[in-house]
């Protein structure tokens, strides 16, 4: 269980860290929920398995960044989820991430599909279906491509990227490539179901006794969650790197 730690907002989080300059690697750990609705037990539940995994895979409690509804007496207080809180943690990390660092990355929340307009290279509009994170309520929401620049100015030794939102394949298929491991919940056409898989997927990772690699965290939870097994939802990996050689810690 997480201690409450000082100093508690996130501003003061990663200000008091700029004089700590510490031996690499670091772990970070950046879970964030997008749902800011109390009543939903499973953001909760998958907060808690994947702050239990990084801890048990060697991530220290002061490299965990929080965002979002945590059950009561299971953690600190969690650092309230917003686009200005995550842009911050995503800009601290482009600066003090080092290449020998890890990062995992796990998003959660309500997902939706929408058209992109854009100019091609030869000045012609297109269109294009993509990815949000929706946060009705909480802040605005946060596209596929916002998240593939915010990683893109990172260059960690490897990270592990779990999104389990609705659509949320087409954020594992817009991140997963360089360094990077993405999984999601869902194809990018598809809606996902409770948001069951990331338990599923970060359950392998809490064991005491082996260390999956996440090739094998993900086919253990192909076989284990209800939803992919009953064919209501397709979690989908992508990756440059192979899998098979990338752990959690």
């Amino acid at each position: 269980m997480l201690r409450a730690s000082k100093p508690k907002t996130l501003e003061q989080r990663l200000d008091s860290r700029t004089s700590e300059r510490r031996a690499s690697p670091v772990h970070y750990a950046v879970l964030f929920s997008g749902c800011s609705d109390p009543g939903r037990f499973e953001f909760k539940e998958n907060l808690h398995f994947a702050c239990t995994a990084a801890q048990i895979n060697g991530y220290l409690p002061e490299d965990i960044f929080i965002f979002g509804p945590v059950a009561e007496k299971m953690y600190h207080a969690a650092d309230a989820p917003s686009r200005e809180a995550l842009r911050m943690m995503m800009s601290y990390l482009s600066e003090n991430l080092g290449e020998e660092d890890v990062l995992l990355l796990y998003l959660t929340g309500h997902g939706r599909r929408t058209n992109r307009d854009y100019l091609d290279e030869n000045g012609i509009k297109q269109r294009e279906k993509i990815s949000m994170l929706r946060t009705p309520g909480l802040f605005k929401d946060i596209s596929e491509m916002e998240m593939a620049a915010w990683l893109s100015a990172l260059n960690p030794r490897t990270g592990v990227l779990v999104y389990d939102q609705c659509y949320s394949g087409g954020f594992a298929q817009r991140t997963g490539k360089g360094k990077y491991v993405a999984v999601s919940a869902s194809k990018p056409d598809e809606k996902s179901n409770w948001n069951t898989f990331a338990k599923a997927f970060f359950r392998p990772f809490t064991s005491q006794v082996s260390k999956p690699s996440v090739k094998e965290a993900f086919s253990l939870a192909l076989s284990e969650d209800m939803y992919a097994v009953a064919g209501k939802q397709t979690p989908q990996i992508f990756s440059d790197i192979d899998s098979s050689t990338v752990y959690l810690g």
